[in-house]
């Protein structure tokens, strides 16, 4: 974005978060998504789709195709958050796959409230490549498709650049902040609805209460009690549950094996899948693909 348009994006108004991430991100490669640690996004003028919450560009999506890609990503993005709670300050650098990425976290009231990530930039293509197809080789992640991914990742311009971004996101967020009451978006608590999401959409990984606890800076225990009460059910006992309703969906739709239907579900043990899928349905998968066929 040249720094006329900036200035011209400044100048305009914007309704909600999303409407402003939207026309800093239209006509570029990058992609400004945000961390939240407090439930600001839940207030109405602050909400943004999944979309705005998670790396969430083709490069990004086939990097987390792999088991061990997903894990890769995850930790990343772990670190950086606990960087930047821990620092207060903004930083640069390198992901695990070599895009350069600016990560800066947001204090209101002495309190850091969420954290936004500046990336998909591609800063030196031959340092960048290198570090893709090494991580690649590691991860097993098809090293072809992260390459045709990488030459639509924007261009580096400058440190100042991506600053300038961050902070107008931040003023943004500032304003539609103390302009009204934090609501809650709702009945359930928002940890509680981020945790849900996070497991509809990595139900394959390796999750744990433990995890998603860091992930968004609270203790252990209490998100295991607070989630248990608002969903009824343990943290594991609603994974295996969004498992197994994939599960369901591969035997009724696909002549996978029931080996690749329970990896591909997050079982890495078969006989633990078998076990579970029947005492939730009293029949075996095997019993129940013939039923459904």
């Amino acid at each position: 974005m040249k720094e006329s348009l900036l200035k011209g994006v400044v100048s305009m108004e914007y309704q909600t978060l999303e409407t402003l991430l939207k026309a800093l991100c239209e006509g570029n490669d990058l992609h400004i998504c945000i961390h939240d640690i407090s439930g600001i996004l839940e207030q109405p003028e602050l909400e943004l789709p999944f979309y705005y919450q998670i790396h969430a560009r083709p490069f990004c999506d086939v990097a987390k195709e792999t088991r061990l890609g997903l894990e890769l990503c995850l930790r990343c993005k772990e670190r950086a958050n606990q960087k930047a709670v821990r620092t207060g300050e903004y930083f640069d650098g390198r992901c695990a796959y070599g895009l350069y990425e600016l990560v800066y976290p947001v204090k209101i009231d002495g309190n850091i409230k969420c954290i936004i990530y500046i990336g998909y930039i591609e800063k030196n293509y031959r340092e960048t490549e290198e570090s893709m197809m090494k991580t690649a080789r590691f991860t097993g992640t098809d090293a072809g498709r992260l390459r045709s991914c990488l030459a639509q990742a924007q261009k580096y311009v400058s440190r100042e650049h991506y600053l300038s971004l961050a902070r107008l996101t931040e003023e943004r967020i500032r304003m539609l902040y103390q302009s009204a009451e934090l609501r809650g978006g709702g009945n359930r608590h928002w940890v509680v609805k981020k945790i849900c999401r996070d497991i509809e959409m990595h139900f394959s990984g390796e999750l744990s209460l433990k995890r998603e606890a860091q992930l968004y800076f609270l203790n252990e225990k209490y998100v295991g009690r607070l989630f248990r009460r608002e969903t009824g059910l343990t943290f594991h006992e609603y994974l295996n549950r969004v498992r197994l309703t994939h599960a369901l969906q591969q035997l009724q739709k696909t002549q996978k094996t029931v080996l690749e239907i329970s990896l591909e579900s997050g079982f890495q043990n078969v006989t633990y899948f078998n076990r579970i899928f029947k005492e939730t349905f009293e029949m075996t998968p095997i019993q129940y693909r013939q039923r459904k066929t």
